[in-house]
């Protein structure tokens, strides 16, 4: 640990020298902090899907949802789970009818 912090102090030693002799100011940066929770609350496509395809939609949703999840679009995997249960529901609820 004590080494990790030594290290850092000498980097920090190195750019703060940088720094001063180029007349650099750091300063934050800021970023547009994105709203994840209003993602799950979207409206998905499932109504538009007809019964008889919805086995092969969730298939494909799966795939879509793994690739997603590969790329670290986590926000898209959500959605595209979110639409996987909505399908299944739908698939539930016409079996019971």
């Amino acid at each position: 640990m004590k080494r990790a912090i030594d290290e850092t102090n000498r980097r920090r030693k190195i750019q703060s020298a940088y720094n001063k002799e180029h007349g650099i100011i750091p300063k934050t940066i800021v970023k547009e902090v994105k709203n994840t929770i209003g993602i799950t609350g979207k409206k998905t496509s499932a109504d538009d899907i007809k019964l008889k395809d919805i086995p092969a939609e969730i298939e494909k949703l799966k795939a879509l949802m793994k690739v997603a999840s590969a790329q670290l679009d986590f926000e898209k995997a959500i959605e595209i789970r979110d639409t996987i249960s909505q399908l299944k529901k739908k698939l539930l609820k016409s079996k019971k009818q």
